[in-house]
């Protein structure tokens, strides 16, 4: 249970929204953004309470549980990286969704909790939670693959991206910035090993290798 309750603080499940410290926002907010997502997209979703589906473990991050919300950092960081050259800045999001996988985790925790609290927490701290920041730029067709499935399927990692079966985030982007269209898909570590908000880097680095692309 004590891992279960850090792991919902982590991945924004928690009352309040996590606060990001983002400087001037008020300058960004020239730039168009048009929110053409399916609206489930910022929606917590959990796809199974039960241990022994496929979908144990996996969730959809709600967007209020960041404050500002993803899209209004990334109307923000689009500012700063986009050329002043531009007369505008105008972006389409099509897609902006964020998967977190506990799956490991929380089975580990299920496990020792046959033998009670310190079962459970000797066999959640025996699993190594490194994983590296990692992200992947699709055409259309390779994106839309993951969005033909069932939504669950979206939060699954392969072994090459998380070999240590870590707790991470999976978040895909799909926008237009200016008119040119660009998807990505990253993966990020869910436990920090440092003072940063997990979710907050997840959210900035990817953001950030998206904009890259221009």
């Amino acid at each position: 249970m004590v891992w279960l309750m850090l792991a919902l603080a982590l991945v924004g499940c928690s009352a309040s929204p996590m606060k990001m410290d983002v400087h001037n926002l008020h300058e960004s907010e020239s730039v168009i953004i048009h929110d053409s997502r399916p609206a489930s997209e910022s929606e917590l979703e959990t796809f199974s309470y039960l241990v022994t589906s496929d979908a144990y473990g996996i969730c959809r991050v709600n967007h209020d549980a960041t404050d500002p919300s993803p899209l209004r950092l990334f109307q923000h960081m689009a500012f700063d990286a986009i050329s002043p050259d531009e007369d505008a800045v105008e972006i389409k999001v099509h897609h902006f969704v964020i998967y977190s996988n506990m799956r490991k985790a929380l089975k580990a925790q299920a496990a020792g909790s046959v033998f009670g609290l310190i079962g459970a927490a000797v066999a959640t701290s025996m699993m190594n939670h490194e994983a590296d920041f990692s992200f992947t730029v699709m055409d259309q067709n390779e994106f839309e693959e993951y969005f033909s499935g069932e939504e669950y399927l979206r939060g699954v990692y392969s072994e090459e991206e998380n070999p240590n079966d870590a707790s991470i985030f999976i978040i895909y982007i799909d926008a237009e910035v200016n008119g040119v269209r660009r998807f990505i898909r990253s993966v990020y570590p869910l436990v920090a090993t440092d003072e940063s908000q997990p979710l907050e880097m997840a959210l900035k680095d990817t953001i950030k290798a998206f904009l890259a692309l221009y």
